[in-house]
């Protein structure tokens, strides 16, 4: 797919001649009626110890254009190909299922499967920010890519990710989930390839461990900073969702036994059924 050069953070693609979305318009048209002290308005993430980020309207907008020419790309391209589905849930527990790099399996430089994890629904745009710039860099990188170029090129693809994030959460009503929302807050405060290799990003192949080797200083930084950030978060988290399968099991265990009883009941039923036609057979033969 060579039309989609793998782009640095904060820059974006020629404009494609397609159609503009509606968010993109809307968020087009909004941005020229309002004065510029309105535009200056500017959306929040927080992490669960109080951390805050903070995004102009300006900056969303330059992230919904992005958005928009990558999915025009999946949806407009004739040479692409594309399937989307849901994936499982995430959750504290096991939040790996929403990292891009488990959701998106890219099969050629033209086709590509996103799995959008059930409960994150909302965040699709991230996903397929993602899907497309590995079919770019498929495209583009050749067989034996050293391991700086294999590292730089997965940050910048989770960097897309990240924008995409970033406008589900502030402008679509996307829920938070700590475990992705801290890889936002890693790349501001240039910790995001650490976390990725931390994180065993599969894309990295066998470059994480050179990279960590290399750099043991911002590996440990890294550590730091997420203890902090995360604070007790991760282990309440964990709670709730033991908590949470305890009922689904104790669910499941009544269901099953109402289950058992009912084919029981029913068998007991066809039991008596059948030995009272029995008797009646026996009774109405000749010499009964």
């Amino acid at each position: 797919m060579s039309g989609v050069p793998p782009a640095p953070p904060g820059a974006f693609l020629p404009r494609r001649a397609t159609g503009m979305r509606l968010g993109a318009a809307l968020l087009g048209i909004l941005l020229f009626l309002l004065p510029a002290a309105a535009r200056a308005q500017e959306y929040s993430l927080s992490l669960p110890n109080g951390d805050t980020l903070s995004f102009p309207l300006d900056t969303l907008r330059r992230m919904m254009d992005d958005a928009r020419r990558l999915r025009d790309i999946l949806e407009r391209d004739p040479k692409v190909l594309y399937y989307t589905g849901t994936g499982p849930p995430a959750t504290a527990s096991d939040p790996a299922t929403a990292y891009p790099w488990r959701a998106v399996r890219v099969r050629s430089d033209s086709a590509a499967e996103v799995a959008t994890p059930s409960n994150l629904r909302e965040m699709d745009r991230a996903y397929f920010n993602y899907a497309v710039r590995k079919m770019s860099s498929l495209d583009q990188e050749g067989p034996a890519a050293g391991c700086d170029q294999v590292v730089d090129r997965e940050v910048l693809r989770t960097w897309s990710f990240l924008d995409g994030w970033i406008l589900s959460r502030t402008l679509y009503g996307g829920p938070p989930f700590p475990p992705v929302d801290l890889m936002v807050f890693a790349r501001a405060k240039g910790h995001l390839t650490a976390m990725l290799v931390a994180l065993g990003d599969s894309e990295l192949i066998g470059c994480a461990d050179r990279w960590a080797g290399d750099h043991p200083e911002r590996m440990a930084a890294y550590r730091a900073w997420r203890e902090g950030a995360l604070g007790t978060w991760a282990d309440s988290a964990r709670a709730a969702d033991s908590a949470r399968a305890a009922r689904d099991s104790a669910a499941r265990a009544a269901r099953d036994s109402v289950l058992r009883a009912a084919r029981d009941s029913a068998s007991a039923m066809r039991d008596t059924a059948s030995a009272d036609t029995t008797r009646a057979d026996t009774a109405s033969a000749p010499g009964g």
